[in-house]
């Protein structure tokens, strides 16, 4: 095997390649955010909830539409409003705080990286890894808690990591609680759950290998643990009184009686299944959050088993199985609750590239087979993503989405089998420039062009906007069987929500000569409601507007209308 060539200047420059890797995760999370209109439902959820308490000044219970909202706590809200209030309420500002979160994790994978052992290279995939995988990539363009939970988490393990390898340090553990309490406030309990299984897993694992010769420090524990755990309260504490004294204890009992234990008991909204193979959910996830680097990802964490006794590879495992573990045995599942376990794999596959074997890298260590699966999994991967976005612009037949689509595919099947080819050769650094070059356009091409021309299939945006031109100032409105968070964060008001069965509530709504009142509604829904109720056929009540758009959520095209009583 020819020497490897020679690594650009800059990778022998920590610092200005972690800023360089920060910068570019930036420009590629925030590209095209502001063309593309907030997907239902938890994105409208969380911008309006932070809309309306700015405009209410309430800083401690969340609210959306007329209700509170006690799904998540509230540092994700408060950390939205800082560019709302700079940048104005829109699609830029809601998801600028995941854009950074992400940014931020980059830029610290690189830098635990280098901490564990890693070469200027390895550090590098890395962060290549962390800053473009598919589901890392995509938690960093939306506007929900995931990419700052795992910011937290990625933030704790490296000064974790620190803690572990030098003196001990109190400013770092004070860090590590305060940071660990900032992720209670940003999602609640898996900030938690990610470092104790980890620290727990260490302990245990340090203990079974040393045997009697582990004999831990109890009284430095129990002093650190208090000391830590008095930074955790006074972190997330002051929040916690003030919300159960507003609600009584209800944001509370909702939180962890709904969202914690009835989640981890029995799948809710179809998120999960009943039989046992809901344990197993997750390992096709982790293929695919990984793509395209799943190849390096596969190697690295074979290396890790074989050198699993040695401090660092046990320090990723620790944080990477627990947890899996935990998550699969948890009822109610969704593909972004191991977002913050995909750093281990990346670090993993980073070390892997690193690793010493006498004056070479271990890369060639691996059987033919490892290689040649990854290869393979990779190109399978990336050929069903590639042609599944041709596929979807052919099924809705709109003609604007074809170009974007097929130039996408074209991308990310080229470069997922381009790259699979290379891998299988082993031309490793050429397999792993050709996936991120893959995943730089292609992201680009999905994010700048195909879902910007979507956007005028897209209800809630276009439907709010034409009200909002046509109607007489101060209209009220209903939203009637279509019913998603996104009509209200357009609307920019509360919006009332009638069931399919409320036919009587929108006659009492559309016959109050005093107030403008505008419905959106499917059309075969308005239909039925004519029918049951003959009334809302008489003057002045009548559609004003109707058109044809696609709902994303359900996969389907719907007739809606616009009716009014002005």
């Amino acid at each position: 095997m020819p020497p490897p060539p020679p690594l650009p200047p800059i990778l022998h420059r920590p610092a200005a390649m972690t800023t360089v890797l920060a910068a570019a995760a930036l420009i590629l999370y925030l590209a095209g955010n502001g063309r593309i209109s907030l997907w239902d439902r938890d994105e409208p959820r969380f911008a309006q909830a932070t809309r309306q308490m700015i405009e209410s000044d309430d800083w401690v219970v969340p609210r959306f539409n007329e209700d509170n909202r006690y799904d998540k706590p509230v540092l994700i809200y408060w950390l939205m409003s800082v560019p709302m209030r700079l940048l104005g309420v829109n699609e830029i500002s809601a998801r600028m705080p995941a854009a950074l979160a992400g940014a931020a994790t980059t830029a610290l994978v690189h830098r635990l990286a280098l901490a564990l052992g890693c070469g200027p290279a390895g550090a590098l995939l890395a962060a290549l890894m962390t800053m473009s995988s598919a589901l890392l990539f995509g938690i960093a363009k939306a506007a929900t808690t995931d990419a700052v939970l795992t910011l937290t988490i990625v933030a704790m393990m490296r000064l974790l990591w620190r803690q572990r390898q030098g003196p001990f340090s109190w400013i770092r553990h004070c860090a590590i609680y305060a940071i660990l309490g900032a992720s209670v406030l940003v999602k609640g309990p898996p900030g938690p759950l990610v470092l104790a299984t980890a620290v727990a897993g260490e302990g245990a694992w340090r203990a079974w290998r040393e045997r009697r010769g582990y004999r831990p420090d109890i009284k430095a524990i129990f002093r650190r643990w208090a000391v830590g755990w008095l930074v955790f309260l006074a972190v997330a504490l002051p929040w916690a009184v003030l919300a159960w004294r507003r609600t009584g204890g209800e944001y509370f009992a909702m939180a962890l009686g709904h969202h914690v234990l009835e989640r981890s008991l029995k799948p809710l909204e179809s998120h999960g299944g009943k039989s046992l193979l809901f344990l197993f959910y997750y390992f096709p996830v982790l293929a695919a959050g990984l793509f395209p680097w799943f190849a390096p990802a596969l190697l690295g964490l074979r290396h890790a088993w074989v050198r699993r006794g040695e401090a660092s590879w046990r320090f990723l495992w620790c944080w990477l199985v627990p947890s899996y573990i935990v998550f699969s045995l948890v009822r109610t599942k969704l593909p972004h609750y191991i977002a913050p376990l995909l750093p281990a794999a990346a670090l993993m596959a980073g070390l892997w590239w690193d690793a010493p074997r006498g004056g070479g890298a271990v890369r060639l260590e691996a059987t033919r087979g490892w290689w040649r699966a990854g290869a393979v999994v990779t190109a399978i991967l990336g050929a069903l993503t590639g042609a599944g976005l041709v596929g979807i612009a052919v099924y809705l037949a709109w003609r604007p989405l074809l170009a974007p689509a097929v130039l996408a595919g074209i991308v990310i099947i080229g470069g997922s089998v381009a790259g699979g080819g290379l891998w299988w050769r082993r031309r490793a650094g050429s397999a792993i420039a050709a996936w991120a070059g893959m995943m730089a356009v292609g992201g680009l091409v999905v994010f700048t062009w195909a879902l910007p021309s979507i956007e005028p299939l897209r209800i809630s945006k276009n439907l709010t906007a034409w009200v909002a031109r046509h109607a007489p100032p101060g209209t009220r409105l209903l939203g009637a069987e279509y019913r998603e968070p996104s009509l209200v964060f357009y609307w920019s008001a509360p919006v009332e929500m009638l069931g399919n069965s409320h036919p009587e509530k929108a006659l009492e709504r559309l016959r109050d000569p005093k107030t403008p009142t505008a419905l959106i509604a499917p059309l075969d829904r308005w239909n039925k409601w004519k029918r049951l109720l003959p009334e809302l056929n008489r003057p002045p009540i009548s559609i004003r507007y109707q058109g044809r758009y696609y709902l994303f959520h359900r996969g389907r095209w719907t007739d809606m209308v616009v009716v009014g009583n002005w």
